[in-house]
């Protein structure tokens, strides 16, 4: 306070919160359409094989397509088949149900699709 009393502190709203500007470089494969790569980044038109985060390096030393233990995808033999608007009503609800199964416990980390891939 200033000797008249008055709160010299500026308001709540006008203070700036401090950002760090970090430099991110991805190269990728568009000829791998995965849409995939290292700890939380993704999202390119393709697998990404080198990563530089600041300091930090990812690289890509191994990447093996079409394994000889891969497996196969099958059709499922049994269910139900449903119109785009039901598949929609059930997501709807069971996006709900997990809302109120998991509400207030937050997000953890590596909740990420899963694809192998050795860096």
């Amino acid at each position: 306070r200033n000797k008249k009393g008055n709160n010299t502190e500026q308001p709540q709203d006008s203070v700036k919160p401090k950002t760090k500007q970090i430099t991110i470089t991805a190269w990728y494969s568009p000829e791998i359409p995965v849409n995939n790569g290292p700890s939380e980044y993704g999202g390119l038109p393709g697998l990404i094989l080198e990563l530089n985060v600041e300091k930090t390096q990812y690289l890509c030393t191994e990447l093996v397509l079409n394994a000889k233990n891969a497996k196969e995808i099958t059709e499922p033999s049994k269910g139900k088949v449903v119109t785009q608007k039901e598949h929609e009503e059930i997501m709807r609800k069971k996006m709900e149900e997990m809302r109120e199964m998991y509400q207030g416990q937050g997000r953890k980390e590596g909740g990420h699709g899963s694809i192998i891939i050795k860096m």
